[in-house]
């Protein structure tokens, strides 16, 4: 997930932004539908209408019942799951509204496993590199499925360093036994 405000905020636009498109595309469709249909063409004026009778006036009926409130910025929060989605919610009362967004920002899932479901934007190592998920999979990096792409390389191992100067002498040990009058059967001589 970004951590500075700027990336965040642009990662939330963007998602607003192609929820609303795949939200209003039918809409579009159907207002290109009507553009498309051949315009009216003028008839010939018609005969004028008679006069009708005079009604008399009718009597004012009861008013209406009051509407309920609409929900409002205060009524907004956002909700992040801690992984990839962000729940816009509207809630006031017995009304809510939600609206899940799927972000696909980066997320490190350790060390690749085998046994493991991997979405897009999961991040594993293994053989030394940094796999990103460019689809959901459970292939091993590298194994040709176009589930992984490499991000960091593993570099080449270093030379081994100069030894160090000589450290300073440990303590005196506890004396020993004296093993020298010993016969082959343990027994002293």
């Amino acid at each position: 997930m970004p951590h500075d405000p700027d990336e965040l905020a642009a990662a939330v636009v963007h998602n607003v932004a192609n929820y609303m498109e795949r939200e209003l595309a039918p809409l579009r469709e159907r207002l290109a539908r009507l553009e498309a249909q051949p315009a009216a063409r003028d008839g010939r004026d018609g005969m004028p209408g008679r006069d009708g009778d005079k009604g008399a006036d009718g009597k004012d009926g009861r008013d209406g019942l009051d509407g309920k409130d609409g929900l409002g910025f205060d009524d907004l929060s956002v909700d992040y799951d801690g992984e990839r989605t962000l729940t816009w919610k509207m809630e006031k009362g017995d009304t809510q509204k939600q609206f899940p967004v799927m972000a696909s920002w980066l997320l490190d899932r350790g060390v690749w496993k085998a046994d493991a479901d991997y979405q897009r934007g999961d991040c594993v190592t293994w053989g030394g590199c940094l796999w990103v998920a460019q689809k959901a999979t459970t292939g091993q990096p590298r194994d040709g499925d176009g589930g992984w792409r490499l991000a960091v390389k593993k570099g080449r191992d270093g030379r081994d360093g100069k030894d160090g100067a000589k450290g300073d002498p440990g303590p005196q040990g506890k004396a020993g036994r004296d093993l020298t009058q010993l016969g082959a059967d343990g027994s002293k001589w």
